[in-house]
């Protein structure tokens, strides 16, 4: 029978596009997010700032110090963790009472929530050193188009560009391909406003612990004002995807992760096929399509599909094997394109809850091959693909990738919470185990007794947060719960 219009689940596929729709709207209250992406954690305090000029914020930052508030730093709100919550506890304060002529509200009461996206836009290009200056509230998406008007780019770059600069650098984002690290790695300089209110430009020859302990710094050192990035011309890449099954994945391994600049796989747990996409540079121009070809019809169709898997979940082994066909399908299975479009997808993906894993890249093929396993003898009906991405090792304190080539494992389920929960628990156990360190912008709930030994200069961090911030005026709901909240905050 044809999967998904003669049979039962017609109803719930129409539900999941009518779902898909309604689940579009904005989230954004001016320049501050009411929720995180997954619209698990809302976004609120009674105190909020938007910040656009520096004055702004060194005036917040001046009122909580004097009046003894906390400051929760909020960009685009992306993480599906809750490192943008200004607390743990869903108690209300009081509505703060005053106007600064910004769009802020400040009083005694409350905590100060420090919404940065309206704090954007680009400070200055030197195209002979290929260095782009912005500021830090600018997104992605935003820098992409100052790039493309400089005729520069980045060799490094994540696949949403929703993200402020300062909140992609704060939890280690990143890209993929062997020979690239995350988006840290592309950072020049940075302008901090600490909690005492001074303003200091640092790079890696200035100061090296502050730029490598605030480059990831989790939103508590300070405010990232403004960052300069090293670009690169721009360019074009050749993609080209292939559809093979794990077994010859991992007989072929580092091979085919090594045998392209940039490599990413999608999964599927059901049909054991893998989904890889390989990306080299080249001085063609684009031909085939791209993402933006991609209808976002199509994508509405596809979230409809995972709707109705997540209402009849014995239908999931056969639409997944149709999701993984239909996914190759977008866009085209070989094509030139630029840089951006390859590495960023521009549509709304659908609404999930998302953990991810950067195990050491030597055990990488046994780590998938785990999980399979896990699987398999759990029964665990898994309808999303999982995300596979390649990272090289840096010198950031709180990185991923802190002296570790990684393999980023990223596990996704769609639309159902108390399977996922568990599925949650269980692999960040198994991963765990093998030396994975969890990323800081997805789900996770370790705590500093198992996060500590995974990051060799943890202590350091703690250190250089109580030089720059002695008082614990900068923190957030995440940093409370796997920190000694005590010491930090």
């Amino acid at each position: 029978m044809l999967f998904p219009f003669l049979n039962p689940t017609f109803l719930p596929i129409i539900l999941g596009v009518i779902y898909a729709l309604w689940n579009t709207g904005d989230r954004m209250d001016g320049c501050c997010p009411t929720s995180n992406w997954e619209h698990r954690y809302t976004l609120s305090a009674p105190l909020i700032v938007r910040p656009t000029s520096l004055a702004n914020i060194t005036d917040a930052i001046d009122f909580a110090r004097r009046y003894k508030k906390k400051v929760t730093l909020v960009g685009s709100g992306h993480s599906w963790s809750d490192i943008a919550q200004w607390s743990n506890s869903t108690a209300p304060e009081p509505p703060a009472d005053g106007n600064d002529g910004a769009g802020s509200h400040l009083n005694a009461n409350g905590t100060v929530l420090l919404c940065m996206r309206c704090y954007s836009g680009v400070v200055g290009v030197n195209k002979d050193r290929h260095l782009v200056t912005v500021l830090g509230g600018t997104t992605l998406k935003q820098l992409i188009t100052i790039l493309d008007e400089n005729g520069l780019a980045l060799d490094v770059f994540p696949s949403v560009n929703e993200q402020t600069i300062a909140g992609a650098l704060a939890t280690g984002t990143h890209g993929t391909g062997v020979g690239h690290g995350n988006l840290a790695t592309v950072l020049h300089a940075m302008e901090l406003v600490t909690a005492d209110g001074t303003v200091r430009t640092v790079t890696a020859e200035s100061d090296p612990d502050i730029f490598y302990g605030v480059g990831i710094g989790l939103g508590i050192m300070g405010v990232v004002t403004k960052v300069t990035l090293h670009a690169v011309p721009k360019f074009n890449l050749f993609e080209k995807k292939i559809l093979i099954t794990d077994d010859e994945l991992y007989e072929n391994f580092d091979a085919i992760v090594n045998g392209t600049e940039y490599v990413k796989m999608w999964k599927d747990e059901n049909t054991r096929s893998v989904l890889i996409f390989m990306s080299s540079r080249t001085t063609d121009e684009p031909w085939g399509n791209s993402w933006h070809a991609v209808s976002s019809f199509k994508i509405w169709i596809f979230e409809g599909i995972l709707y109705a898997i997540s209402v009849y979940e014995s239908l999931i082994p056969a639409a997944m094997k149709l999701i993984v066909h239909y996914l190759d399908g977008l866009p085209s299975g070989e094509r030139v394109s630029t840089w951006d479009d390859v590495f960023n997808i521009p549509h709304r993906l659908p609404v999930h809850p998302e953990m991810e894993f950067a195990v050491p890249y030597a055990k990488a093929a046994a780590a998938l091959q785990h999980i399979s396993k896990f699987i398999d003898e759990h029964n665990i009906a898994v309808d999303m693909y999982s995300e596979i991405r390649f990272v090289a090792a840096d010198r950031f304190w709180l990185s991923n990738e802190y002296e570790m080539d990684t393999c980023h494992i990223t596990l996704l389920m769609y639309n159902r919470e108390e399977a996922f929960l568990s599925f949650h628990t269980d692999m960040s156990r198994e991963l765990l185990s093998m030396g994975g360190r969890p990323h800081w912008g997805k789900m996770f709930d370790l705590t500093e007794t198992q996060l500590r030994p995974l990051f060799p200069r943890w202590d350091n961090f703690v250190d250089l947060k109580l030089r720059l911030d002695p008082h614990g005026m900068f923190c957030n709901a995440l940093v409370r719960r796997v920190f000694n909240e005590s010491r930090v905050c």
